[in-house]
């Protein structure tokens, strides 16, 4: 299956869709890094403190995995050059992403519907916890109130 859809067999496309694939592997992991010491002081209550603690330990263990991984994607890299053009670009990036939210809107099918908008929803908060910190940010917050909802 893997050979089927990012190699070249069925599709020219396949090397296209897995690169696509790492970057936001990558942009994800970078996300949860700078999102890690809101995550280390979360409190996780599910109502079962058996799963509470493999919750927490879960958490940290993922945060540990991502901390070893030396190769993140670096956010400062995006949206550089002539501020104006920069300030352009940053608009019209989050004025496509919040297009594809609505696109999701009018998908027919339940399930696509229901994986396709939490997909959306997760690439966004991802985005968002990016770019809060870069200057002229459209999300910029103090990150001592650094919260997620």
């Amino acid at each position: 299956m893997f050979a089927g859809r990012f190699g070249t067999a069925w599709s020219w496309e396949g090397p296209e869709r897995l690169r696509n694939v790492y970057f936001v592997y990558l942009l994800e992991l970078r996300a949860l890094l700078k999102a890690a010491p809101y995550l280390k002081n979360e409190i996780f209550y599910t109502g079962n403190e058996e799963e509470d603690a493999e919750t927490r330990k879960a958490v940290d263990e993922l945060l540990e995995e991502i901390r070893s991984f030396s190769d993140h994607f670096d956010e400062s890299e995006m949206f550089t050059g002539v501020e104006s053009h920069a300030r352009e670009l940053r608009e019209e990036f989050r004025s496509h992403f919040v297009n594809i939210s609505s696109i999701m809107d009018c998908v027919e099918c339940d399930k696509c519907r229901l994986w396709g908008k939490v997909q959306t929803h997760g690439m966004g908060t991802a985005l968002k916890i990016l770019f809060s910190d870069l200057p002229h940010s459209h999300y910029k917050q103090d990150h001592s109130k650094f919260q997620l909802t």
